[in-house]
């Protein structure tokens, strides 16, 4: 499965490295693509709105897995409670009552 990135927008980063006790830091400037039609300032906007939707599907993801584990369990517990006369109280769907 391929990762999704956001690249950073153009401007000056501080870039650290550390290896054992040794932390070197170097500032790194990053520059537009010349390719690029668009403007400094729409780049920007662009990598906001890069950086939003990313965030989204991150939260998304988490959402689905969460809803996932939730499946498993209960049907684990359904696996347990088994089908006999005692778990029909636990296997009953709960009564909604719809008032509008």
């Amino acid at each position: 499965m391929a990762r999704l990135a956001v690249l950073v927008p153009p401007g000056t980063y501080s870039v650290s490295l550390t290896v054992g006790d040794a932390k070197l830091t170097q500032k790194l400037t990053v520059l537009k693509d010349p390719h690029t039609a668009g403007s400094e300032n729409d780049v920007q906007a662009q990598s906001r709105v890069q950086t939003a939707l990313y965030e989204e599907m991150n939260a998304l993801s988490a959402t689905v897995n969460q809803i996932e584990s939730l499946r498993v369990q209960l049907a684990a517990l359904g696996k347990e409670l088994g089908t006999d006369d005692a778990a029909k109280p636990m296997r009953k769907p709960p009564t909604t009552s719809a008032s509008n």
